[in-house]
C-alpha cells in the first residue's frame, strides 16, 4: 500500500501550499534531521541514467507539542544527466515498518 503515490504535479502543488497559512499538519514547524547513509550507485540500463540506493533515518520533533519520532527508510533514486547536471526522475520510499508512528507524514524524505 502507498502512503503516497505522488507525481511532478502534486508535488509541486504540495510545495507551493507549504508557503500558506494553510498547512496546519506543520503548525508548529517540524524540526528535522534526515541521516542518508550506504549510499550505493549502479549504471541503469538508459544511458545517461543512474540508480542510487540510500537508507534515510529521519527524526521529526515539534518542540514540546508531541513526542519526537523516528522514521527509516530505504530509498532508490533514479536519477537523468539533464543540462550539464543529474536531476531526480524517481524515487521511491520503503519504510522499514508496516505502519508509521507519525502523527502525520507532511514532510518529504
Amino acid at each position: 500500500m502507498a502512503h503516497f503515490d505522488e507525481d511532478k504535479y502534486s508535488l509541486s502543488q504540495r510545495v507551493a501550499r507549504m508557503g500558506t497559512e494553510h498547512v496546519w499538519a506543520e503548525d508548529p514547524p517540524s524540526r528535522l534531521r534526515h541521516f542518508i547513509t550506504n549510499v550505493r550507485t549502479f549504471e541503469d540500463d538508459n544511458p545517461g541514467h543512474l540508480v542510487v540506493e540510500s537508507a534515510e533515518l529521519l527524526f521529526r520533533s515539534r518542540g514540546d507539542v508531541n513526542e519526537s519520532a523516528l522514521l527509516s527508510c530505504g530509498r532508490e533514486d533514479v536519477l537523468r544527466w539533464c543540462d550539464d547536471r543529474w536531476k531526480l526522475a524517481r524515487r521511491t520510499i520503503n519504510a522499514d515498518e508496516s505502519v508509521l508512528r507519525m502523527q502525520n507524514l507532511a514532510v518529504f524524505l
